[in-house]
């Protein structure tokens, strides 16, 4: 008699399953601004760059006020390595705000493009500038988009998040020359010497060869006007050449009776502004002119 035997061997082993698919995501991190920018009369184009650099085009918008520009930034994540794209929409929104709208004529981004490659992490940064074009008389004040989508596509995959965009503008600050430095008429003699003219109208010699013989020495005065509240920086020359019949007078340390850093109150802001002025010994008599400039920079 034969018996025959049959083995079945049974092995279980783990199912092979695929990955779970990996979505595709956009974070907003924050929106674009373009700052508080003062606007002329005139008008302007201003750029924000996806740096957050601002550049005017023309000289109707001043740059460097605060608060600060920013372009919007992006957090996008999804599959490694994988190409990606960005629309905004409505493609080209108006900013409205007090007065005739604020027209954005053009995204700036970075990639530039509007398109990008998601990293080995399936993580990229996306930035976003634009180009903006305010009319002529502008009404100070905010302007802000509609909430605008941020729509991002990858492959099949697409992610929107929502931002919005926004500009202040603020009216320019008006500064006015209303008296020149004016240090009189002087004698010099053999040693020659300085005067020492406060913003006060304090009036301090130095050596023993420089009288006054006529006038009042007076400081420059100026008016500076604008919105109250506009923080400010006032810029002085460091030394000047005034030209005669002789060799220059050179005039330095110049002095203000306001602080450098301010904000300008209601009613606007009066100062004067004063220096030294060095006459050399025998100086030719006559009269000796020169220019200088004071800059007011916006915070």
């Amino acid at each position: 008699m034969k018996c025959l035997f049959a083995y079945l061997l049974l092995s279980a082993l783990p199912a092979l399953t695929a990955p779970p698919p990996v979505g595709l995501t956009v974070q907003s991190i924050n929106g674009l601004f373009f700052g508080g920018l003062p606007v002329e009369a005139s008008g302007g184009v201003v750029t924000l760059t996806a740096d957050d650099q601002i550049q005017a085009i023309g000289s109707g918008i001043k740059t460097g006020a605060l608060p600060a520009a920013r372009a919007a930034r992006f957090v996008i994540q999804g599959p490694a390595n994988h190409a990606f794209q960005v629309q905004v929409l409505p493609p080209l929104p108006a900013l409205q705000g007090p007065g005739a709208p604020i027209h954005l004529s053009e995204w700036i981004s970075a990639p530039a493009g509007m398109r990008g490659v998601l990293d080995a992490s399936g993580r990229a940064e996306f930035r976003l500038g634009a180009r903006a074009d305010v009319g002529t008389h502008p009404v100070a004040g905010l302007y802000k988009s509609p909430l605008l989508t941020l729509q991002v596509t990858s492959g099949a995959c697409t992610a929107t998040t929502t931002f919005e965009a926004s500009f202040i503008v603020r009216s320019p600050l008006v500064l006015s020359n209303l008296t020149s430095l004016d240090f009189g008429e002087l004698i010099a003699g053999a040693a020659g010497g300085t005067i020492q003219l406060r913003p006060d109208r304090v009036v301090t010699f130095g050596g023993s060869g420089l009288t006054l013989h006529k006038g009042a020495p007076s400081p420059a005065s100026f008016d500076l006007n604008g919105p109250a509240g506009t923080q400010f920086n006032i810029m002085l020359p460091t030394t000047l050449l005034l030209k005669g019949p002789g060799a220059p007078l050179q005039l330095r340390e110049f002095k203000t009776d306001t602080p450098l850093s301010g904000i300008l109150p209601s009613g606007g802001l009066r100062f004067n502004v004063g220096g030294t002025l060095e006459v050399g010994p025998n100086a030719v008599p006559g009269q000796y002119q020169g220019m200088f400039s004071v800059i007011i920079c916006y915070q």
